[in-house]
């Protein structure tokens, strides 16, 4: 009979501030998405696009979880994750 691998996916900083992120782009495109979508709709895919960087940091705290399997090492590299994707977000806006 074959194993099967079991995915432990634990809460951290990482994962649990891309939640918190990716649920704020969903409620300020529901809120706003008149606004978003007048013109030629670019405020539609900029919203796409910041979601798909949401989504990117959810698989990057994945592949940390694989790495450490310790949670202090966890947290201290997911904080230092979050700190360069803050960063990044408010040098490309």
């Amino acid at each position: 009979m074959a194993k099967t691998a079991k995915l432990k996916y634990r809460v951290d900083i990482l994962n649990a501030a891309a939640f918190l992120y990716l649920a704020g782009c969903l409620i300020y495109s529901t809120i706003n998405y008149t606004s978003l979508s007048t013109g030629e709709g670019w405020g539609i895919v900029y919203m796409a696009g910041l979601t798909a960087l949401g989504l990117t940091a959810l698989v990057i705290d994945l592949v940390l979880q694989k790495i450490f399997k310790r949670k202090s090492y966890l947290n201290m590299a997911g904080s230092i994750a979050l700190l360069i994707y803050v960063i990044l977000f408010f040098l490309g806006s």
